[in-house]
């Protein structure tokens, strides 16, 4: 019951305490690189490619299609939730110029996304989950500013090819059944900063999936969507 409990507070507030918290890593890197008078590793943009590892905070959801037939007739509203998973990921970066990489990050997620069937009449609801295992593939062009003692920031932008390793349906039929292989559109925005041992940067994306991954069954449930594009908010945390 505690552990259901959290679960669902986290969902709730999961986003706040998110952006909460990149705020706060934002403002106290750029505070220490403002206070700070040496520059710490000098020569990092010198090499021409850097190794590291990657953590990141994902909310998830649908982007629906719904069919003419539920457009037109049906008593069911179908809504996307958003969920909230995690990945971990190694990450190489290949050094353009003073203002291009290029980025390639292998990353394993772990994620899960709600569709909710609720009944107009009776106000009954029911959930469909979707619980996937997935090793993302972003490849990633980063425009970085001129650094400034310790810190700089950056944009990035991209495509993701991303393959499903397991699905699992949390019910034993395949009412919401999703294909495996997907490619999404992303960007974003972080911040670098230097450390005498390492490189930290925060980042938030943005990715929506160009390719629809339902799979029709024709049952009551999937009978009545068209599309489904996958859709996530992400908080990364990246040391190299």
């Amino acid at each position: 019951m505690v552990t259901s409990y959290f679960w669902h507070q986290f969902y709730l507030h999961g986003r706040k305490i998110s952006i909460a918290f990149l705020l706060y890593i934002t403002t106290l890197s750029t505070l220490s690189a403002q206070s700070r008078g040496m520059m710490n590793l000098p020569d990092y943009d010198d090499r021409l490619i850097h190794y590291g590892f990657l953590m990141a905070l994902n909310f998830t959801d649908y982007r629906i299609q719904t069919t003419d037939f539920y457009a037109a007739q049906s008593d069911v509203v179908i809504n996307p939730k958003t969920s909230a998973g995690f990945s971990v990921g190694l990450v190489a970066t290949l050094n353009l110029s003073n203002h291009f990489d290029l980025r390639f990050s292998p990353t394993a997620s772990f994620n899960e996304r709600l569709i909710e069937f609720k009944q107009v009449s009776t106000g009954e609801a029911e959930d469909r989950l979707i619980e996937s295992t997935i090793i993302d593939l972003p490849l990633m062009l980063k425009f970085k500013s001129q650094r400034r003692k310790n810190s700089r920031v950056y944009l990035v932008a991209g495509l993701k090819p991303s393959l499903a390793l397991a699905t699992r349906q949390a019910e034993e039929e395949n009412l919401i059944r999703a294909d495996g292989f997907d490619v999404a559109l992303e960007y974003g925005l972080g911040l670098e900063h230097f450390f005498p041992m390492f490189k930290f940067a925060p980042e938030v994306r943005f990715s929506h999936g160009l390719m629809n991954v339902f799979i029709n069954d024709e049952n009551d449930f999937s009978g009545q969507i068209n599309g489904l594009y996958n859709h996530s908010i992400s908080i990364f945390l990246f040391f190299e």
